[in-house]
């Protein structure tokens, strides 16, 4: 469902990237972009919406409501690469790419991670794998969007279409799922993240009741 931009929206559109005369507003992101963009504008801004409702579930992270401002994404002219805003939710998507291959999806499964990342504990803290976490997050936003993951494995660069497992359960069956995992998994070494998250008291309590414990 496409959204109104309020007056802020309005004026930030105009300010930040004012060669892109169209726009698509979903609940958490607002897509700009101009009249020659050649790709689905109403997929394009599904995807930023599906990645970023993705990333709030498992980050336990809100950069909207911290903010107090939607994810805004699109095209500038100035821009050479594409780039994350520190001083808010924007990411610049860089003129040149306009209708590249791949494209704006394959920017966007990079910068959206850091509105996220960059007002986590991890940010915060200055955990020294902090950055591999982030880069670690971009492989699964990539699925999302409909980009293929790419890895290194055995001294060649792979290109695999890969399925997320999102498994919510409780700190003590952690360890046994991820024995289970390793056991079945089709890759000799998978990859198996442990991301704990606080939840609301109603949830936790359905959960509790879902998850059975012997």
């Amino acid at each position: 469902m496409n959204h109104d931009l309020n007056d802020h929206e309005h004026q930030m559109w105009k300010k930040l990237y004012p060669d892109c005369d169209k726009y698509v507003c979903r609940k958490d992101v607002i897509s700009f972009y101009p009249s020659v963009f050649k790709d689905d504008a109403d997929i394009v801004a599904d995807k930023l919406q599906s990645s970023t409702v993705y990333l709030k579930d498992v980050t336990d992270v809100n950069p909207i409501e911290k903010f107090r401002k939607k994810i805004l994404v699109g095209y500038n002219k100035q821009a050479t690469q594409s780039t994350w805003s520190s001083s808010g939710n924007r990411i610049f998507l860089p003129w040149v790419r306009l209708n590249k291959k791949n494209q704006p999806l394959h920017d966007c499964a990079h910068e959206l991670v850091h509105p996220f990342y960059n007002i986590s504990q991890l940010h915060d803290k200055n955990e020294p794998w902090g950055d591999t976490f982030c880069e670690f997050m971009r492989g699964p936003i990539k699925n999302l969007v409909g980009q293929e993951g790419k890895d290194w494995w055995q001294e060649k660069i792979t290109q695999e279409n890969e399925v997320i497992l999102l498994i919510k359960t409780l700190p003590e069956k952690a360890l046994p799922i991820t024995h289970l995992i390793e056991e079945q998994h089709s890759y000799d070494i998978a990859c198996i993240m442990h991301v704990p998250v606080h939840v609301n008291e109603k949830y936790f309590d359905w959960m509790l009741e879902q998850i059975k414990t012997k």
